[in-house]
């Protein structure tokens, strides 16, 4: 070897075979790519009418309810993996090229274009998916256009990229490595268009699937491309693979489960084997657990039929225990062992629970009731509204007797009522419940009925207006309870309340005027005979009044006669016995009488001479200026 001899080159190793078949991979890869980019462009076109040229938006109606996001979606992720794999293709065939001219090897591009495509492809199908995120929509909603039309459509449009799917998956991984991941995207328009008519046409049906199916679509679409986003990004701080382990990175695990091929024991242990390095088939656990696993199974499934004896009675519940289709016993609460089906069975029935039915006719009886939540501090809930004017919907129309003009006629009102039973408590009635009875609930609403029916047929409308309606529940559950009774039913009647009794609500406002001026009659005859009792006492008043007076002007005069007579007699009788000196006595008394206000002056007659008194007679005021002058005469005289 000389100094101008080439150094030693390793020998280099032949190409695998998938190098070779790259030239013919690329034509059709790259019209199916080409198609799925264009297929991708027109719904994503028709959800953004504004996209288009003016006369064409105007031209294209809108297409509601479609689902044209989903769509757009899976052809993108479907063409980002076709585009990928053509790139790779392409690096082969030039690998392959060189290797023939003699050049030196280069490695295939499968760096930064890849990863835009992708990067790219996957945010573009996010964003289609999310532009266009489900919303609730039904078959009335298409805009007048069939949902089977629609179905048929998208039948139609999944048709060649199932053809495409089959294609690749046929495909050997020697000519082809990415034909598995390929065909997992290829497979989501397919899956997508086909779950979408299919929900469509229950919609049309009156289903209402087709928002939850189409927002569980467009999550498992977010999935594929998040995952495919996260792959190429970690594919970047990897060692970059030899040239013939290169591979598009288009794998996504989420792709594969929807596929379904990813789910087989063998693709499962084939990814564990490439991914993890661990081959399970020569594990001795796996071994043994595959040939205990039919002992195992029967074993359990042993067990499992001896549990089907074991049975557990709540505490609101009894059972007929039925051995070999006879009636052996009934079971208390608590837990039993019994014998296993099918030669002992077990038949539960409640124990104490009081049910409601309600009385009523149509869909009414099968319409449950609405829950009451209404507060004590809050507004009355609508069942407490039993005005007469509005229709109930619990109202039951009966016919009742009635009379006009001497003439039998009939006219109907209206009850809610509702009867509380339970099942009797004695093992006999519970026997009775289950034996004799296919629906108890139905036999009580149609002997309540019927009974209803009778009582209110019998009777008049005032009557059973006026009547109280406790007595009348009362008469009510004794004749059903009664019945139940002849019938051997088991079932224990708790009560019977009657919630309102008026006439149907059309009559309401005539019913309502005769009630008004029968009130209006009674009180007008109220009123007179109040007036007429007003006038009567205070008659009777008047006339007492005048009779007390006169009885005690009377008895007054007749006092007043006593009282002068016995002064009459008291005076008389002094008189018989000395008369000058009553009489002077009785004069004195009258002078003092008369004089009483008078001043006096007694002079004795026995007086003389000079202590005879002076009188004068003169007023007190003559006498006064008598005195004065008589001084003022005095003073002048010298």
């Amino acid at each position: 070897m000389t100094a101008h001899d080439d150094a030693p080159q390793p020998p280099e190793q032949a190409l695998p075979t998938h190098f070779a078949a790259a030239g013919g991979l690329v034509r059709p890869l790259s019209l199916l790519a080409l198609l799925t980019v264009v297929a991708a462009a027109v719904p994503f076109s028709l959800s953004r009418p504004g996209l288009l040229p003016g006369m064409l938006a105007r031209r294209i109606p809108s297409l509601p309810g479609f689902g044209l996001g989903i769509t757009t979606s899976s052809l993108l992720l479907a063409a980002c993996g076709l585009i990928a794999c053509l790139f790779m293709v392409l690096a082969r065939r030039r690998e392959m090229t060189a290797r023939s001219a003699g050049l030196s090897r280069r490695r295939p591009i499968a760096g930064w274009p890849q990863t835009l495509i992708i990067l790219v492809g996957a945010a573009a199908a996010v964003a289609a998916v999310v532009g266009d995120w489900p919303h609730q929509t039904t078959a009335s909603a298409l805009g007048g256009i069939s949902g089977f039309t629609v179905a048929s459509v998208m039948l139609l449009l999944a048709t060649p990229w199932l053809l495409a799917e089959r294609m690749i998956a046929a495909m050997a991984t020697q000519r082809l490595p990415e034909a598995p991941d390929l065909a997992n995207l290829l497979f989501l328009p397919v899956a997508c268009l086909s779950v979408q008519a299919v929900l469509m046409v229950a919609s049309s049906m009156g289903g209402d699937l087709l928002y939850w199916g189409r927002l569980a679509l467009s999550v498992v679409l977010l999935a594929i491309s998040a995952e495919l986003c996260l792959r190429m990004l970690a594919s970047r701080f990897l060692p970059p693979p030899d040239s013939a382990a290169a591979r598009a990175p288009i794998g996504s695990v989420v792709a594969g489960l929807a596929r379904g091929r990813a789910l087989s024991p063998a693709a499962m242990a084939s990814t564990v084997r490439s991914q993890f390095g661990m081959d399970f088939s020569r594990s001795w656990a796996l071994h043994f657990i595959r040939a205990s696993a039919a002992p195992v199974a029967l074993l359990m499934l042993a067990f499992c039929w001896f549990l089907t004896g074991v049975t557990r009675v709540d505490l609101n519940e009894r059972a007929a225990y039925e051995r070999l289709g006879t009636v052996a016993t009934v079971l208390k609460p608590g837990l039993h062992l019994l014998l296993p089906w099918p030669f002992g069975a077990v038949r539960h029935v409640a124990f104490g629970v009081i049910n409601s039915e309600l009385i009523s006719t149509g869909d009414q009886a099968a319409a449950p009731d609405v829950v009451d939540r209404s507060t004590a501090e809050g507004d009355a809930p609508a069942s407490a509204n039993r005005l007469w004017d509005s229709e109930q919907p619990t109202d039951v129309s009966y016919i009742i007797a009635s009379s006009e003009q001497g003439r039998q006629s009939f006219q109907t009102v209206s009850a809610s009522a509702r009867v509380l039973y339970r099942i009797g408590l004695e093992d006999d009635d519970a026997r009775a419940a289950l034996y004799h009875e296919a629906d108890p609930a139905a036999l009580v609403h149609a002997l309540a009925g019927r009974l209803f029916a009778q009582y209110f047929a019998s009777r008049t409308l005032p009557s059973v207006l006026g009547e109280s309606q406790s007595v009348i529940a009362d008469e009510v559950r004794t004749q059903l309870r009664q019945a139940l009774e002849q019938l051997g039913s088991g079932i224990d009647i708790v009560a019977v309340t009657i919630e309102a009794i008026h006439p149907p609500a059309g009559a309401a406002s005539a019913y309502r005027n005769v009630q008004a001026a029968e009130i209006e009659a009674t009180t007008s005859i109220a009123a007179e005979r109040g007036r007429a009792q007003t006038t009567r006492s205070v008659a009777q008043r008047d006339a007492h009044s005048a009779t007390d007076d006169a009885t005690a002007a009377a008895a007054e005069t007749v006092s007043g006669a006593q009282v002068d007579l016995t002064g009459i007699i008291a005076d008389d009788r002094p008189y018989r016995t000395a008369s000058r000196p009553f009489l002077l006595e009785r004069y004195f008394a009258d002078v003092t009488a008369a004089l009483a206000d008078a001043p006096l002056e007694i002079v004795d007659h026995r007086l003389a001479g000079a202590s005879l008194p002076t009188i004068d007679l003169r007023p007190p005021g003559m006498s006064l200026d008598a005195s004065e002058r008589h001084s003022g005469q005095q003073e002048k005289t010298p």
